[in-house]
Formats: C-alpha cells, sequence, structure tokens
C-alpha cells in the first residue's frame, strides 16, 4: 500500500502490514495534515498547531518505509517510535531521505527517538538539524536509541546537533 500526500495527521499510525510514507511535509504536529498534492512540482500545504506538544510522526508498526519526508517544528519529536514490548513493538522499519528539523518546540527533543523493544531499523541519508540559533535549539539529540532497542542500523545520516547519537543500549549493540 502506498500513501501518497496523505491527509493524515503529523500523527501516523498505521494499521495495516506494509505502508509507505513518502514525499510528505509535516509540521507543526499538524491535527489535519497536509493537503493532498496531484502535481509533484506544487510545494507542500500544512498548517501549524503553536499549541503542540506532540512528536510528529509516531511509528507503531512494523515493516514501514517512510522516504522523502520534511517533519518540522513538532512540539516534540521528529519521529517517535513508541514504547512497546517485543510482541507490539514497531520492527524492520527504513527511515530514509528524509528532512527531520527544528522539532521540539515545546521541550528539549530528538530528530528521531526509538523506544520499546523495536529492532531491525535503517536510518539512511536522513537530514537531521536544527537550524534554530543559540538557546532556542530545542532539537538537540539527532537520534536517541534508548536501553531495549535492538539492531540500528545508521548510514550516511546528515546530523547537526548538540549530541548526535544518544544510544543508551550499553557496548553489547
Amino acid at each position: 500500500m502506498i500513501v501518497p500526500r496523505p491527509s493524515l495527521s503529523a500523527a501516523l499510525l498505521v494499521t495495516c502490514s506494509l505502508v509507505f510514507l513518502r514525499d510528505t511535509h509535516s509540521e507543526g504536529d499538524n491535527r489535519t495534515g497536509p493537503a493532498p498534492r496531484p502535481d509533484e512540482s506544487q510545494e507542500p500545504f500544512a498548517m501549524h498547531s503553536k499549541m503542540s506538544t506532540r512528536p510528529g510522526i509516531r511509528v507503531g508498526q512494523s515493516d514501514e518505509l517512510l522516504r522523502r519526508n520534511r517533519v518540522l517544528r513538532n512540539g516534540a519529536d521528529g519521529v517517535f517510535f513508541r514504547n512497546e514490548t517485543l510482541g507490539m513493538a514497531a520492527h524492520r522499519n527504513r527511515i530514509e531521505e528524509n528532512i527531520i528539523e527544528d522539532n521540539g518546540t515545546k521541550e528539549p527533543s530528538a530528530g528521531i527517538r526509538v523506544r520499546g523493544e523495536t529492532h531491525g531499523l535503517i536510518f539512511k541519508g536522513n537530514t537531521i538539524r536544527d537550524t534554530r540559533s543559540g538557546d532556542s535549539q530545542t532539537q538537540t539529540t539527532g537520534v536517541l536509541i534508548e536501553k531495549s532497542v535492538g539492531r540500528v542500523k545508521l548510514e550516511k545520516n546528515k546530523i547537526e546537533a548538540k549530541k548526535p547519537i544518544d544510544d543508551r543500549r550499553g557496548a553489547k549493540n
């Protein structure tokens, strides 16, 4: 199933087994999401929610491909993997060629935060950064990998953050 320029919120909660989300624009935790674009040459459309404290894209299912998306200025983390047990965690997901920037408008956050007992993730060719200056930078971590997470492969990502990678799993991973 390919979901083109969906009119869903930046909160992506997927219920099918295989999803491709690409070429979308998530900004400000937009509840109504970007409008579908019939013409690839058009600029993405986004509405803003200044009150948001939520992450941009929330990943909760396995076997998803998120490619060539713009995840900008959300209240918390840009891409957020839910804190699930092994049987319910989001496994084998690929996050590729995305721009993830200036998230954490309400609290210090990560560009990508991985929680739970998920494994088999690939993050490839993403740009993760905070373009704001000085103390206004709140996307302070590029990729945050929490203690119970399994295998995560990072390839050719451009990460500009006070802490590019915060891997809390220990030496075994």
